[in-house]
């Protein structure tokens, strides 16, 4: 009887995952090297690039707090409002300017 053996478990499937993450990383780093370099074209692009980045990560930093927050609280009540707190705390630090 054969056995199925999953992609991440194969060696090609750990290369493919590998070559993937490398790529992902890659990217990350050029697209921050590039943003970084906003600094020689002035301080207005370099604030719009900055709010860009504050605007777009926001929803997605928002909701990872809130979210991580409420899986470790023990009860249920306290964990909504430490869930409002932590949303009020974030959409406030989020719309304040540079």
């Amino acid at each position: 009887m054969r056995r199925r053996v999953s992609l991440p478990r194969s060696l090609i499937g750990k290369k493919i995952i590998m070559a993937i993450t490398g790529l992902v990383l890659f990217a990350f780093v050029v697209g921050h090297l590039l943003g970084n370099l906003k600094v020689l074209e002035g301080p207005e692009k370099f604030n719009a690039y900055a709010e860009g980045l504050r605007t777009v990560g926001a929803p997605l930093a928002c909701g990872a707090v809130t979210r991580s927050m409420a899986r470790s609280s023990p009860r249920r009540t306290a964990s909504s409002a430490a869930t409002r707190t932590s949303l009020k705390r974030c959409r406030t630090r989020m719309s304040r300017p540079c």
